[in-house]
């Protein structure tokens, strides 16, 4: 008989040295994370000597880079540590973190820093039980470990000037030659210090003004470094909001024109909502719908949460649940399959939607001649003809006619379909829908029968409707909430009413009763009766997140004319003695194509939704599988469309 899990005798895990050295340079792959680990044990430092001594919580961080050595020395004045502190909170990986703190927990921190790195030291003053400073020394080694090489020696001023500590602190020194010889050019003077500038994870202590951080660089003079917001029109006032239960204050800001990263990474972005705690911070978010908009180009602002760190701790500590991290570990931002997370990302898309919309209301359109309007129009004409030719199901509609299939219905049930009036109808599982899909224009409503056979079904059993509220349907509702009586026949009938909400996409409703159940796909869809696109336009401005963008609510497609490509194509065409750049052949040719990737990224989204519904549930499971019909429908696009449009507008 084989023994239980109470009777088992268990080893140890052993893991190879290498295992922990190849995780950590994963985790720690440039500058800025090697400073957001550093920056953020200084500052927590410094808020402890402050509460040791009753003071102020303010404090000093010298970030020293030297060039030559190609090493980062990082001083603070916070409360330092002695030899048994050293053991406890810096030579265990996985230690748990201190009761209060208020910084970012990610078990392994500054020692996943040295790991990476490679040969490390820590220096530090602090005051023992004896009310005297000590000084005390820590090597790191990857592959050996920590080691002890001064221990609570009592300090002399020597000792003092050699690790520039005047009273209490610690000076931490990191060799980043791993770093430094792959992107030498992140390592000078001016890309050094934007990148600690901007760097997410330390921003609230980078824009508290308690604290002064001096950069150094290769002995010349330090810069003081500061983060500051750029001015803005206030969207939303600072206020106390609730998010999941839990109390956050939230505030946002539109900036007057673009703002724009040094680096374009999330670990530095400017633009969009800083997701902090009291002291940590997260990342910075556009927003899970919202990232597309070029709007979020000028929106920044704070969603502060202090409970985050709680919430992270207690499902650390409760070993008895699996715990889900709220924030990755490897420090790239929140896990967007949290469960919360997933309600602060549908927080800020209902929050700033709108304001956003008005926000690219305010669009420096680019004026154009009737001529280029006229070629817009053939361009648009071209496209849609493609779209249409192809089975989209209801994804455009024919030119200045309705579509039947999208007419408001928001009285009542639809009429009956030639198939709805046949005598019995045809019911294979136990229960159907009259339609295998249905397709609904946004903000509407429509009614769809629900077919039961009451010879497999009794009349009386329960129908449960599976429903969850999303961006595509607000509402539905079934007629009864038991199988009706039926016909002599034998097929009774219920009716489901769907209401659409305002955006476009896929939904699926589920009716159970009995042991079977039936799946009806709602597509909602604005109307579009001047076809797929209706509208080009161009637009000034630079957008950093692709050179068009498709509107699904209005059909227009957007152009930013100026992003680089366009400003050297129009360059090229005053070489070439065109005045009009639209009239050159090379930003012909980024314009057309700007516009039909724009357009086809959209429309291939929305065939693959229709071509879902008809695979299998286990073809449903296949990992990545819906990605593949987007992307098979857009190469198929792209193959009718290419050759068509580069021979109209180019020839």
């Amino acid at each position: 008989m084989a023994s239980t899990t109470d009777e088992l005798s268990y080893e140890p895990l052993e893991y190879d040295q290498r295992y922990y050295i190849q995780t950590a340079k994963s985790n720690i792959s440039s500058f800025v994370h090697v400073v957001a680990e550093v920056v953020t044990n200084a500052d927590e430092a410094i808020s402890k000597r402050a509460a040791r001594d009753g003071t102020a919580d303010t404090g000093t961080i010298r970030l020293d880079y030297d060039p030559d050595s190609i090493e980062l020395v990082v001083v603070d004045d916070g409360i330092g540590l002695l030899t048994v502190g050293m053991n406890e909170r810096l030579k265990r990986v996985g230690a748990q973190a201190l009761t209060g703190t208020k910084r970012a927990f990610f078990h392994r921190g500054i020692r996943e820093v040295f790991t990476a790195m490679g040969l490390s030291t820590v220096e530090s003053i602090a005051l023992g039980d004896d009310g005297l400073a000590h000084y005390s020394r820590a090597v790191f080694d990857p592959a050996k470990g920590m080691a002890i090489a001064v221990s609570d020696l009592p300090v002399t001023d020597e000792l003092r000037a050699q690790c520039g500590i005047e009273r209490n602190g610690m000076l931490v020194r990191v060799p980043l030659s791993p770093l430094a010889h792959a992107k030498p050019r992140l390592f000078e003077f001016s890309q050094m210090e934007q990148q600690i500038i901007d760097c997410v994870q330390i921003r609230p202590v980078m824009s508290d003004p308690n604290r002064k951080i001096p950069f150094e660089y290769g002995g010349q003079p330090p810069r003081h470094l500061h983060f500051e917001y750029p001015n803005g029109e206030t969207l939303v006032l600072q206020a106390e909001v609730t998010i999941g239960g839990h109390k956050a204050t939230f505030w946002a800001k539109a900036a007057d024109k673009p703002i724009k990263s040094t680096f374009q990474s999330k670990q530095t972005r400017r633009n969009g909502i800083l997701i902090r705690g009291e002291r940590a911070a997260y990342e910075v978010t556009l927003g899970s719908k919202l990232k597309a908009s070029p709007g979020m180009s000028l929106v920044f602002g704070e969603l502060r949460i202090d409970d985050i760190e709680a919430m992270q701790r207690e499902a650390d500590a409760n070993a008895e649940v699996e715990a889900q991290l709220i924030y990755k570990a490897d420090r790239s931002g929140l896990n967007p399959d949290h469960p919360f997370v997933e309600q602060i990302y549908d927080f800020i898309d209902a929050t700033l939607a709108p304001l956003v919309a008005n926000l690219e209301t305010r669009s420096e359109r680019k004026a154009m001649t009737a001529d280029i309007r006229r070629q817009f129009a053939k361009l648009a004409q071209i496209i849609n003809k493609a779209i249409k030719s192809e089975s989209f199901g209801d994804i455009a509609t024919s030119s200045g006619e309705p579509d039947p299939e999208k007419k408001p219905q928001p009285d009542g049930p639809e009429p009956p379909d030639p198939d709805d009036e046949a005598p019995v109808p045809v019911v294979d599982d136990g229960i159907a829908f009259a339609r295998d899909r249905i397709f609904i224009n946004a903000g509407d409503s429509r009614t769809v029968k629900v077919f039961i056979d009451t010879t497999k079904i009794p009349i009386g059993t329960p129908v449960e409707l599976v429903f969850k509220r999303d961006d595509h349907v607000r509402a539905a509702r079934l007629s009864g909430s038991v199988v009706p009586q039926a016909p002599e026949h034998g097929v009774a009938q219920l009716s489901l009413t769907i209401e659409a909400d305002n955006t476009e996409g896929r939904h699926e409703l589920l009716v159970r009763t009995g042991p079977y159940e039936a799946a009806l796909p709602v597509h909602v869809r604005f109307p579009r009766a001047s076809g797929f696109i209706s509208s080009i336009e161009l637009d000034d401005r630079d957008w950093e997140s692709g050179s068009a963008l498709y509107n699904s609510v209005n059909g227009r497609v957007t152009v930013y004319v100026g992003r680089p490509e366009f400003k050297d194509a129009a360059e090229r065409a005053r070489k070439d003695n065109v005045q009009v750049p639209f009239e050159h052949p090379l930003y012909i040719e980024l314009v057309v194509e700007s516009v039909r990737e724009a357009a086809l990224r959209e429309a291939a989204q929305r065939r693959a939704e229709v071509e879902w519904d008809d695979l299998s549930h286990t073809e449903r499971q296949e990992k990545g599988r819906f990605l593949e019909l987007v992307q098979t429908a857009y190469y198929e696009l792209d193959y009718q469309l290419r050759a068509v449009l580069l021979k109209v507008f180019l020839d």
